[in-house]
């Protein structure tokens, strides 16, 4: 049975994110999470083209300690069309977790864990079979957007 690591994390309002922040983030975070995860499986990492993601130190740090890692040369810019996160999980978390207003960090938070704690499985389960026809599609368009 994998263990899956219970904590949140979520950088203060007006921080700004350098290489060293991120690198902690990472290490102390991220990395943890996705091990309790996938165990001993394999899994690939994806990095867009921010700044801080492209730093000499973190890509180190990256290729270092994660199994396997698709940088931005390997990723298309029309990336968001291939990663199940930004074609559907972030839209539908962000519909739901913004209906009402929020008065403090504590409840966006609470919130937040809510609603990805209700996702429904069988529909996460189907947006992530639809990744290969969705890169294809990309292929097909030769890097551009699609519908």
């Amino acid at each position: 049975m994998k263990t899956l690591v219970n904590q949140e994390f979520v950088f203060e309002g007006g921080l700004r994110v350098n290489n060293d922040a991120y690198i902690h983030v990472m290490d102390t975070v991220v990395k943890p999470w996705v091990e309790g995860i996938v165990g001993d499986t394999n899994y690939v990492f994806q990095q867009d083209g921010s700044p801080t993601h492209n730093a000499n130190q973190l890509k180190a740090w990256l290729e270092e300690n994660l199994k396997k890692l698709w940088t931005k040369n390997i990723w298309p810019p029309s990336s968001r069309n291939c990663n199940p996160c930004d074609y559907f999980l972030c839209g539908v978390c962000d519909r739901d977790v913004n209906k009402h207003p929020h008065n403090t960090k504590a409840f966006l938070n609470a919130k937040v864990t809510e609603v990805m704690a209700s996702l429904d499985k069988t529909i996460l389960a189907k947006t992530c079979r639809r990744f290969r026809s969705r890169v294809e599609q990309v292929v097909e368009a030769e890097g551009g957007f699609i519908e």
